[in-house]
């Protein structure tokens, strides 16, 4: 104001937010992370589950999803103690994430299991790089102190198209079957999910309880 007490100019201020909103970035990449592998956790993967499949069913395509689990995972650790164990699961998450496309997602499921979701790719395709994926684990020797040891790994395959009407969970639940069938066949191998090994596992379920 000059002396008149009218207005001659006006004052800008700017807030410097760009400190806060790096942190609040790094807070949010952070809580999509797991914390030993670096790779995305399951609540995560869920919500880009979720994305993906309505993606699928709305624009058409397909849509596959791996689960595999490391055979014998706690013979590493009994043999030559958890930090090897943790070493295991680290150079598992790298060794996938360097055989996958940058649209592949990889994220580790809980414990030693890991999920990978294949967006625009049919069934053919995920049983070829699940094969790939399998040979590159088991080809791989893991160095922990004096020790050196392998890893292998049960693969359960499974795809949806625009015309399947899933569920994530039945999503999951179809590689999970599939998965387990794998490790029940010997471990170290990939399986495709079909209705026929579904209907099995629900008549040994069935049979247990009667």
């Amino acid at each position: 104001f000059d002396r008149h007490q009218r207005p001659i100019g006006k004052l800008i201020s700017f807030y410097e937010y760009t400190k806060e909103k790096r942190l609040i970035d790094e807070l949010e990449k952070r809580a999509a992370l797991d914390g030993l592998t670096g790779i995305y956790n399951r609540q995560y993967f869920d919500q880009l589950v979720t994305k993906e499949m309505s993606r699928c069913q709305r624009y058409g395509g397909n849509l596959s999803l791996v689960m595999l689990d490391l055979d014998g995972f706690k013979r590493i650790n009994d043999m030559f103690g958890h930090a090897a164990g943790d070493l295991a699961l680290i150079s598992t998450a790298k060794t996938l994430r360097d055989n996958l496309r940058l649209s592949d997602i990889l994220a580790r499921f809980g414990g030693e299991e890991f999920l990978i979701l294949l967006p625009q790719t049919g069934l053919p395709a995920a049983i070829i790089l699940s094969e790939r994926l399998k040979l590159a684990l088991e080809t791989q020797e893991i160095q922990y102190k004096e020790n050196s040891f392998t890893v292998k790994a049960s693969f359960g395959v499974t795809s949806m198209n625009a015309g399947d009407k899933l569920s994530a969970e039945t999503f999951y639940r179809q590689a999970d079957i599939a998965m387990y069938s794998a490790k029940e066949s010997g471990g170290n191998r990939v399986t495709i999910f079909d209705t026929s090994i579904a209907e099995e596992k629900q008549l040994a379920s069935l049979a247990k309880q009667g």
